[in-house]
């Protein structure tokens, strides 16, 4: 049994901004994460204040997620250019 996945307002704002080719990898990305949001290529952003995670989508893009296992759900909060995804928000 998999996981729910939503997105905020504003990480579907900034999805819906991406390129096409950028949406269908993060969409793939939001798939496999939908089955296992602790698995391999899943690492802890570290200087977050709350328990968030951050998952590749190919070789420029990031999604930044947080997991509530008790409710089997993963928020996206930020998805977009790897450049981005550490700047304080």
């Amino acid at each position: 049994m998999g996981y729910a996945v939503s997105l905020t307002p504003k990480a579907t704002k900034l999805l819906e901004d991406l390129p096409r080719a950028a949406q269908q990898r993060i969409a793939e990305r939001l798939a496999w994460l939908a089955a296992e949001p602790h698995g391999a290529g899943v690492s802890k952003v570290v200087s977050a204040a709350a328990p968030v995670y951050r998952a590749k989508a190919g070789r420029d893009y990031r999604i930044v997620f947080a997991v509530d296992d008790a409710a089997r759900e993963v928020l996206v909060v930020w998805v977009g250019n790897r450049r981005d995804a550490y700047r304080q928000r």
